[in-house]
């Protein structure tokens, strides 16, 4: 019903970097070690123990080169050149079509350093499996069809500012990098290629441009989305459907949801932010595609605004909501409350939303003190009489796990 999200069969694997996207993919020979396979992971009993480790820097000159990883228990350093490893594609065992009719389709969630594959059965319990322990951590990932796993993963940076980078790590474990590539937005088709969208430094300034780099063919010249980041404007979020890109930008102090079609057809003339007021609440990010593509799915939160009793900005207090509506007139068909009010998005903030039809996934993160953490994601479910709602039970950054092979 809604299997449009492909699972690797385990015949994808392959030991040997694709010489086909030799000109896309760099060897991370400079900053990371060449990386093993283990022996065949255990799967995990079905759980609803929430992992609550997270991810983020710690206070300068605690860990000196070594990598911070702050969890309840406190800070652990983490050297970077500690080798990456995966199970080999023949030993992990990914759930095929059969998966339960009418559960969340499986999800690949990361949190720090540890990658790990969810299966929900009709019931909503879940089994984990460890996939993929990364070099660094983790802040957003997508799977492609040939099973590789793309992250965004944060650094070491100059001065102790941290850095970002994308990752690429194949079945085998290899670990290499996306030649300049700042950011991660998705893994997509575009014009017949499967291609992983980044953004791209195009200048001294920091201005990046929003990038699909083909998987398949080195000869295949890059898609440019246009601007990624520049002067008072930055893209969130991104998804794709037939071709047709949404994205999720903020612009000066507002928001805005556009399109960018990148074939012969043309764009939705509706978007959720046509009459949004400026420097106010709503803040508006995620818009995300139905499975269909007729309708679009965001998340409307806190903002920071002019406060008339106190006579300047600051944060205005608001519920997080979901809605979704028919992308032909902007009919609303969906406003839900994720959350009670929360005073801003440093409390609790919406980073991408998954629709699946029956589901709706929505991935969340939170500060403490200075440190941004990933919250179990959050669950609308539509299976129900009445739709019901509840947390996956592991911490962490959410996708769909890819079928194909």
């Amino acid at each position: 019903m809604f299997v449009a999200l492909a699972l690797v069969a385990t015949s994808c694997g392959d030991d040997t970097v694709d010489p086909a996207v030799a000109d896309l993919i760099i060897n991370d020979a400079t900053t990371a070690p060449p990386s093993t396979t283990t022996s065949p992971l255990t799967t995990a009993s079905p759980t609803t123990t929430v992992a609550s480790t997270s991810t983020t820097e710690s206070p300068e000159g605690m860990c000196g080169d070594l990598i911070p990883v702050v969890t309840d228990e406190g800070t652990t350093c983490v050297d970077p050149d500690a080798t990456t490893t995966t199970t080999e594609a023949a030993d992990l065992e990914w759930p095929g079509e059969s998966f339960a009719v009418g559960a969340v389709p499986p999800l690949l969630v990361a949190n720090a350093t540890e990658i790990v594959m969810v299966v929900f059965d009709d019931e909503d319990t879940s089994e984990v499996t460890a996939v993929l322990t990364t070099a660094n951590p983790v802040l957003d990932l997508r799977q492609a069809s040939d099973g590789s796993i793309f992250t965004l993963e944060q650094i070491p940076g100059v001065d102790g500012f941290p850095d970002l980078e994308v990752a690429r790590y194949r079945l085998d474990g290899t670990r290499t990098l996306v030649q300049s590539a700042r950011w991660l937005y998705d893994v997509a088709v575009i014009d017949g290629h499967e291609t992983v969208i980044v953004s791209l430094e195009v200048d001294e300034f920091g201005t990046t441009e929003l990038t699909a780099i083909a998987l398949d063919d080195p000869l295949v010249p890059h898609f440019n989305l246009g601007a990624a980041s520049d002067h008072e404007f930055g893209v969130g979020n991104i998804d794709v459907h037939d071709g047709l890109v949404v994205a999720s930008a903020s612009a000066d102090l507002t928001e805005v949801v556009y399109y960018v079609a990148t074939g012969a057809g043309g764009v939705p003339k509706w978007s959720p932010t046509d009459e949004l007021p400026y420097a106010e609440p709503p803040f508006v990010t995620g818009a995300s595609w139905s499975p269909d593509g007729q309708e679009l799915v965001w998340a409307e939160g806190p903002d920071w605004g002019w406060i008339e009793d106190e006579g300047e900005f600051g944060p205005i207090a608001r519920e997080w909501r979901i809605r979704s509506a028919a992308l032909s007139n902007g009919e609303i068909s969906l406003d839900w409350p994720i959350t009670a009010s929360t005073r801003d998005t440093s409390e609790m903030m919406v980073d991408s939303i998954l629709d699946f039809g029956s589901h709706i996934v929505v991935n969340r993160s939170s500060f403490q003190g200075d440190h941004s953490i990933h919250l179990e994601p959050w669950v609308i479910d539509f299976t129900v009489e009445e739709p019901g709602e509840w947390t996956v039970p592991v911490a962490g950054i959410a996708t769909a796990v890819v079928f194909g092979g």
